[in-house]
Parts: structure tokens; sequence; C-alpha cells
């Protein structure tokens, strides 16, 4: 069979798996993820200042916000939910003068516009998705041309901003006099009395005002930390460009000088066994864009230098190479949100080019830059927000192609070799230890069932390869700092498990993040 041929065949299986997925998680969303108007309802949530709220399905959706008056003087905001509001703050802002009302547990609908031109007294209203995790938060923004007095009143769905003299409530009519005889004239008063004049005190001295809050989103650091671990998406219109640094040493006998690799780190014997001490460093490049809403696409470009320390009972020798890894990209889209005991679901899809040099056709002494296998990967996961932590899990599936190489032995010949897919998950923690803190914790772990190979070649082995069947397990423990407003540093360093993994791992990356529309 032609590599087109078994190129086309193993897409269409890998393909095959994870539309099967995908169409569980969709049938899924049908009936854990109900509409507003079916949702039933569930816990009560009181109302900051005011009275018990309905029962509500959280988070809560903000479907629209309009001016109903706007004249010189006076106007009245309309924010509608579509359920009961529950905890919401207000705050003022000046230089310009803005009314800001954060609503607590709520999500902002596509329908409403980011931005409204207002007329009369109001300049410009302005909603946003203020924040995601660990709660969501909608935050809406009136701009006024002057200063004036506002108030926020709530009845059940809606929320009314009202500015100027629309706080004013007209007077309760007066009762209508009754006559009442005239009073006995009152007697003289007593001269008054000599009042010594007090003295002048000093002004008190006014407590500090807190200073207002600003209008734009902090850089939450759990939001970060998610984006970064592929549990949460960019919103629309938000690039973030990755530039990182990753650090692997390996220590493992099992290695040959006509090895291939299954995973990046990872190479399996084919003739011979040493012991090999690898140290890989690999820059990289990576890019993700919010393409629409709940839609993300992300590109990754790795840069490896490889050193490697090879000993044998006879000789012991050292060689590096350094270039272009394999080129990723990937796809990820989010159907469920958190809503009651429904978690955030992201699914996506992830495919990797063989651009780095492979160990097939070259020099016995060349490194690998990459696996010289095309593999596609399907992953879901779920998360869960648990005030200040979130708890966040995956199960990822790759299918690696098979391909037809020359491996080299006394002469060239040509062998088939079927690399192992591999199953995997992770299970992991973040915890906000502040605005710009996170920690975080995961387990990885991914089992590569074995590899096979074909040929006719006297002396290669023919089935399955002899410990070509790995177990990868890897305990992480990371920082994420928000170092400004969009610029971050993220840090995790890993320690293998298992024979199969590598003993260490160091992942450093600060991202900077760009709203392009």
């Amino acid at each position: 069979m032609r590599l087109s041929g078994r190129i086309s065949l193993g897409l269409l299986k890998g393909v095959g798996h994870i539309a099967i997925i995908l169409a569980i998680v969709l049938c899924l969303s049908q009936e854990a993820y109900p509409s507003p108007e079916s949702a039933p309802e569930a816990v009560a949530i009181a109302q900051a200042g005011g009275p018990l709220a309905q029962a509500r399905i959280l988070p809560i959706r903000v479907i629209g916000v309009e001016a109903q008056e706007a004249v010189v003087g006076s106007a009245i905001i309309r924010i509608q939910a579509d359920q009961a509001v529950g905890a919401y703050e207000t705050s003022v802002l000046p230089q310009p003068h803005r009314v800001v009302i954060d609503i607590a547990d709520a999500e902002l609908s596509e329908r409403v516009p980011k931005k409204q031109a207002g007329t009369g007294s109001v300049r410009e209203i302005r909603a946003s998705q203020y924040r995601l995790k660990p709660k969501p938060v909608v935050r809406v923004v009136v701009e006024l041309v002057s200063v004036l007095p506002s108030q926020v009143e709530v009845t059940q769905e809606t929320l009314r901003v009202l500015i100027g003299q629309a706080t004013v409530k007209a007077p309760p009519k007066p009762a209508p006099e009754v006559a009442k005889p005239a009073p006995k004239p009152a007697p003289p008063p007593p001269p008054p009395a000599a009042v010594e004049p007090e003295r002048a005190k000093p002004p008190a001295a006014e407590p500090a005002k807190p200073e207002p809050p600003s209008e734009e989103p902090p850089p939450v650091s759990l939001e970060l930390a998610l984006i970064e671990r592929g549990g949460l998406l960019l919103p629309p219109g938000r690039l973030e460009i990755v530039p990182a640094f990753d650090y692997f040493f390996i220590d493992t006998r099992r290695i040959s000088v006509s090895g291939f690799s299954i995973l990046p780190t990872l190479i399996i014997g084919v003739l011979e066994t040493e012991k090999v001490q690898r140290n890989i460093i690999e820059p990289s490049l990576t890019a993700r864009l919010g393409v629409i809403r709940d839609f993300q696409v992300e590109v990754h470009v790795p840069f490896r230098y490889i050193e490697d320390t090879r000993s044998t009972e006879t000789m012991e020798t050292s060689t590096s190479d350094a270039g272009i890894g394999d080129v990723e990209a990937a796809i990820f889209y989010q159907p469920l949100k958190e809503r009651g005991w429904v978690p955030d679901v992201i699914v996506g899809v992830r495919g990797k080019s063989i651009t780095g040099d492979d160990p097939f056709g070259g020099s016995a002494t060349d490194l690998p830059l990459g696996t010289g296998f095309y593999s596609i990967t399907g992953s879901i996961t779920a998360v869960k927000s648990a005030d200040p932590a979130v708890i966040f899990a995956s199960i990822i599936y790759t299918h690696n192609l098979d391909r037809t190489v020359r491996l080299l032995g006394s002469h060239e010949f040509e062998t088939e070799i079927d690399p192992g897919n591999s199953i995997g998950y992770n299970l992991g923690v973040a915890l906000a230890l502040s605005i710009d803190l996170a920690l975080s914790f995961r387990f990885e772990q991914r089992f590569v069932s074995s590899t096979e190979t074909r040929s006719l070649q006297p002396g290669v082995i023919n089935g399955e390869v002899p410990g070509s069947r790995l177990n990868v397990a890897t305990a992480y423990a990371g920082i994420t700092w928000a170092i400004a407003h969009n610029v971050s540093m993220d840090l995790s360093v890993g320690v293998g498990l298992t024979e199969d993994t590598p003993d260490v791992s160091v992942h450093l990356a600060f991202p900077i993040r760009f709203d392009i529309y």
C-alpha cells in the first residue's frame, strides 16, 4: 500500500474515533445542559442588598442591556437576565464619570452588544465578561456626560440603573388640612443669657477613601493557568503568543543505534541495548487565537537541541544535534459550560507533522529531532469550579500512522513500522493564592501500545517489538504569575514516576496577550 493510502486510512481511523467521542459529548449536552427556558429550579441564593431571590441555576445569563430613558439630566438603564439576579456590586469611577455594575455568577449572552452609543446624559454603555474563573462575573459600565447621582433597583430578572432625576421619587401628597382652634398666645420668652462663644474646632481629618476599581478586568492568575493547561479558551479576538522553554533529562537503557521514537522524548530500541543519558532543550513558540465564541485555534513550533552520552560495554560516545521539531496544529471547541452540576467541557483535535529530522534514512549517529510519524490526537477536558480552586481532568487518545522506512544495517532495507497508539488521562487542581498568583498540581499518565514491524530482511524483528509497550507517568507542580496586564509567567516542574518517563521535566512560558478584534 502506498504511503498516501496508509496516511488516508490512518486519518480516517483517527477521525472516526474522535467523531464517536464528539457525538457522545453532544448527546450529553442535550440532557445535562438545559436551556434557560426549560431549566429546573435549583438552590435558592440570597440577593445582595435585597430579599431572597428565586431559585436559580447558576450561572445566570445576561441577555439584554438597553437604555429605556436617556434625556438631559436623567436616564434609566435596563439590564435583563434569564432568571432572578443574585449578588451584584456597584461602584463609581471618575474622569470620565462611570457607573459600574458587577453581576456575580453570570455569563454574557452573545446577543448583547459590547458597546452602545448613548443619548442625553449617557455617553456610552459597555458590557463585558469581566471574569470567568473561579466564578463568572458580568460587568456593565454606564459612562455619563456629567456627574449625576445613581442607584440600582432589582426586580427578579431585571436590574434598573437610575441616573440623575430618575433617582428622585415623587414626594407623597400632603393630607388635607383640618381646621384647628386658635392656639393660646405663648408667654414672652425670657431674656437671653450671656453665652460664651465656642472655640472653633480644628477640622477632623477625612478618612482615606479606597481607590475605585479599574474598569478593565484584572489578569486573573487562575484563568491564565487554565488557558496554559487547556482548561479554558480565549475570548473572541484575543491572540496569545507564548514563547516557551522546555528541558528534559532522560537516563535510560532502552535505546539503540537503529531506534525510533513514539513519543518526542522516548526512543524504542530495535537491535542493541545501550545506556544513554539524554538532555533535551526545546525552545518553542505557540500562537493561540480565539476565533469566535467557544472556538480556538493553535499552532506550536518547537526547536530542539539534543545531547546524548551513550555507553556500551566497550565504548562511550557523545553526540548532539539541533533543528526544528515536529510542528503541531490544533483546534478546540467548548460544547458545554459550567451550569449547576455540569462542568465546563472542552473538546480538541491536534495534528502532528514530521517536520523534524527522524532516524530513518540518515546516518547512524544522527539524533532524531522528531518522532518520524504523523499522528492525530483527540482530547476531552472537564473543568469544575470549587472556589477558590478549580479542578480539571482530561482524557487523551493519540493515533499514530504507520510508515514504510529505510532502516540502516549492513545495507539499507525497507521496513513497515506500525507505531503503537496511546490513551491517557490527566487530573489536576489549580488554586488561586491571590489575583496575581496561582498554584497548580497535576498528574499525567499515558499507556502506549506495542509497536509492530514487518520486513523480509533477515535478522529484523517481525511482529511486536520487545519493550515497545510504554507506561508514561509524570507528576507536575507549577505556579502562574500575572506579571502585567497582558503578560504572565508559567513555570512547572515534573518528576517521572516510571522507567519509560523522562526523569525531570521543566516548562517555562511567558504568554503575551493581544486583543486584535
